[in-house]
């Protein structure tokens, strides 16, 4: 035991590792007390490489009572079913938390089956933990239960098949409940799926326990919409309390989270050539993807060269805004986007030209409105660019807070559209070239757009969709340009009015001049 403990870890001094290898009552005393040291002594066999910082934040995770809800992702293979499905699982009943019922879930018998093995295992063949923290009577065990007698505690071990009402030891309800992997691909392919799990969760798992139950959930990210994101969504706004965590093999700054595993990019490469693309991004990177046909490829995307042309005279044009919100400071959310685009002619002239260097960051909400505020005055004022907001929970109140400070916003609403049947949607626009691109400055957007459904982030694509879906249903008010003159000439410039329309005078820099712009809008 002590040379493994010394090679794997490499975190044991001589002094500890010496009195955790010659007295039992000290190693059993620390083992009950922490749930690493309960790791690491008593799983050595399971530790093939060293423990990596995460591993550490699972095992505080598992420590602190106060948390009563987790939610946590972990890439394939990292040792999260190991750590909190079997090894938590007995020390939460061994150790100082002194549980007395925990309950396993998983989706399927089978998954039930393996777990239930594993901790079986250890408690029946693990020599030093029966000596230091036993004897487990087998008298109570059977495929789905286990009784640790002198302890009056017991392990239940339950599939999403069953019915989970009235699990109950004794006069105890669940104090300990762990989902390891409850659903699948299969499982959240339609929006009836993810309902159902969801509400399975909420009225079958969520009740088994008290007010003093700790739920621990994780798995992979298997749908923008599962369970895990749901839980996600709720946990970050508030709406349900505990913490969410994510670990993908490699993080956004390009860290690897196991180097102990994988201590080189190479070594990364060998595990993604035992796979497709596909399963890699989901299974390892935990990035939710679409394994279908790309929306738009590459050859498909059309680009203007330098400036955007001016609008002919007589001919209409207008800017227009969307707005993908997201106001999470964190690391891991998502930004807020705003893509902005030059619409230029109606029907079969219309071209819609997309302004370089869109907005793609993560802002508070009052760094959102200044930004808007900031980007209308860009485009020559206030009122000359329509910011289109979905109408999905907090977007309602920025549109609202945008007109309260003169900007030209309205709410869009795109019910029963995912965000892929969206893009499919503006995707004949962009074959055509009706919609153009600049050569430099929206790399991050195409980026997207070419990669939608196996790039992490769409916030992009999400604003640009927006826009452009507004664009589609319902134009916006056009504005024609009547003529231009230097600021300094006197002439009127405006020629005759058509009928319902009225025109307007701005002063806008063009190049390097001011030019007296007048403008047709309609009454």
């Amino acid at each position: 035991m002590s040379k493994r403990l010394n090679y794997r870890n490499n975190i044991i001094d001589n002094k500890t590792m010496k009195r955790i290898t010659e007295d039992p009552i000290f190693r059993a005393e620390l083992c009950r007390k922490s749930f690493k040291w309960f790791f690491i002594v008593y799983f050595a066999d399971y530790i093939e490489y060293p423990i990596a910082e995460f591993h550490n934040e699972l095992f505080e995770i598992a420590e602190n009572e106060k948390i009563k809800t987790a939610v946590i992702t972990a890439f394939r293979s990292s040792a999260k079913s190991t750590i909190l499905t079997v090894a938590y699982a007995i020390w939460a009943i061994l150790g100082q938390q002194n549980r007395k019922f925990v309950v396993l879930v998983s989706q399927t018998q089978e998954q039930v089956r393996v777990h239930f093995k594993n901790i079986k295992r250890a408690l029946e063949s693990n020599t030093l933990l029966k000596e230091d923290l036993g004897p487990f009577e087998e008298d109570e065990w059977n495929s789905a239960s286990i009784v640790i007698t002198k302890l009056n505690a017991r392990i239940t071990a339950l599939s999403s098949e069953q019915s989970f009402r009235g699990a109950i030891h004794g006069h105890t309800r669940p104090q300990l409940i762990l989902c390891d992997d409850i659903e699948d691909t299969t499982s959240v392919k339609t929006r009836e799926g993810r309902d159902k799990i969801y509400k399975w969760f909420n009225s079958e798992i969520m009740p088994l326990g008290d007010q003093n139950t700790r739920t621990i959930v994780f798995g992979n990210l298997t749908h923008e919409d599962c369970l895990l994101m749901r839980l996600k969504k709720e946990i970050e706004s508030g709406e349900r309390s505990g913490i969410y965590r994510e670990y993908p093999m490699i993080d956004e700054n390009g860290k690897i989270l196991w180097p102990g595993k994988y201590p080189s990019e190479e070594a990364i490469e060998e595990e993604r050539k035992k796979m497709d693309k596909f399963s890699f991004a989901r299974e390892f990177m935990l990035q939710i993807i679409d394994d279908r046909e790309a929306v738009i490829n590459k050859e498909d995307i059309h680009y203007y060269a330098g400036k955007i042309p001016e609008p002919l005279r007589n001919q209409s044009w207008s800017y227009v805004t969307g707005i993908d919100l997201a106001i999470s400071q964190k690391d891991s959310a998502d930004c807020t986007a705003m893509v902005t685009m030059k619409i230029i002619g109606e029907d079969e002239k219309m071209r819609i030209y997309v302004l370089p260097h869109p907005i793609n960051d993560r802002l508070t909400f009052s760094q959102i409105l200044e930004t808007g505020v900031t980007l209308s005055q860009s485009l020559g004022g206030r009122g000359n660019n329509l910011y289109c907001v979905e109408e999905v929970m907090l977007q309602g109140y920025l549109t609202q807070h945008f007109k309260d400070n003169n900007l030209n916003a309205e709410g869009v609403k795109i019910s029963g559209m995912d965000k892929r049947t969206r893009l499919i949607m503006t995707s004949d626009w962009i074959r055509k070239g009706i919609i153009l691109f600049p050569e430099r400055g929206a790399e991050d957007l195409i980026k997207q757009i070419l990669g939608f459904g196996v790039e992490k982030h769409d916030d992009l694509v999400d604003s640009f969709t927006i826009a452009i879906l507004r664009t589609i249903n319902n134009p916006p008010e056009e504005i024609i340009s009547l003529a231009f003159c230097r600021s300094s000439d006197e002439t009127d410039g405006h020629g005759s009015i058509p009928e319902g329309y009225h025109y307007s005078k701005h002063t806008v820099l063009r190049g390097d001049d001011f030019v007296t712009e007048y403008r047709l809008t309609p009454n």
